[in-house]
């Protein structure tokens, strides 16, 4: 019903049903988008929504637009999640935060991260 109201703005005709071409459209674009991701989403333009960069020095966590870097010589407490919410939260002394999701790295980069917050904070887990 909604379709047909707006291909008769569109079209400015009253469609009595929704062409087939429409119908294909509908079902035949989300899997090409899928598709196109599983096999083009690689490498250094991969598109993300977490990034994460661990230095001697640092941590930088990147999430879309927003960008987060703290100390390890900063890191105050570390808690971990894996109930509800299931994030990692870093706390400086002086009450910054910063944040990321447990998930959004697998099993290999979380022991990676793990193990850096091991070497540079004392978090045994």
């Amino acid at each position: 019903m909604l379709v047909s109201i707006i291909l008769a703005i569109v079209f400015g005709t009253e469609q009595k049903s929704m062409p087939v071409e429409v119908i294909a459209l509908i079902f035949t674009l989300p899997v090409v988008i899928v598709i196109w991701l599983l096999v083009f989403n690689k490498g250094a333009n991969r598109l993300s929504v977490y990034r994460i960069v661990l230095t001697d020095q640092n941590i930088l966590v990147s999430r879309s637009d927003d960008e987060t870097q703290m100390n390890w010589s900063d890191i105050s407490d570390v808690k971990i999640s894996k109930y509800l919410n299931n994030y990692v939260c870093l706390m400086s002394s002086d009450n910054r935060r910063l944040e990321f999701d447990y998930y959004a790295f697998d099993n290999n980069q979380r022991a990676t991260i793990f193990a850096y917050l091991q070497k540079y904070v004392g978090y045994s887990g």
